[in-house]
């Protein structure tokens, strides 16, 4: 696993399930490190937007810094990776997700790893 401050930690999405479904997989990040993943439909100036390379209003990132649970917020395993899995018909096919995750330090408090922005057009 890489020590903190060498960035091969990455966000990829995928629809393993099918129509609708999600599957985030944060991986290369810091063993039992906590994360941060923030999510949105708003395309704006992607991959320059201006939060790690979205636009994602505060608005956004309040509700899924509050919702305190994956795949929004939660600890990465020893492996250094965290996966959140969402079944069939769980969002609208045809949205495109715009997301970007961080590693934090040990306390939360600031990132120390951060990935570069991904984009998902949900089958």
């Amino acid at each position: 696993c890489p020590p903190f401050g060498t960035s091969v930690f990455g966000l990829s999405m995928s629809s393993p399930f099918g129509a609708g479904s999600i599957q985030l997989d944060n991986v290369g990040g810091s063993p039992m490190a906590p994360y941060v993943t923030l999510l949105t439909v708003n395309q704006g100036n992607f991959p320059n937007g201006a939060v790690a390379g979205i636009d994602i209003s505060p608005q956004e990132i309040f509700l899924q810094l509050s919702y305190g649970l994956p795949p929004f917020v939660g600890t990465l395993d020893l492996g250094g990776t965290s996966t959140f899995l969402s079944g069939p018909g769980t969002l609208p096919v045809g949205i495109t997700l715009y997301g970007v995750s961080a590693v934090l330090d040990m306390t939360g408090s600031y990132p120390v790893l951060i990935a570069s922005p991904t984009s998902f057009l949900v089958p």
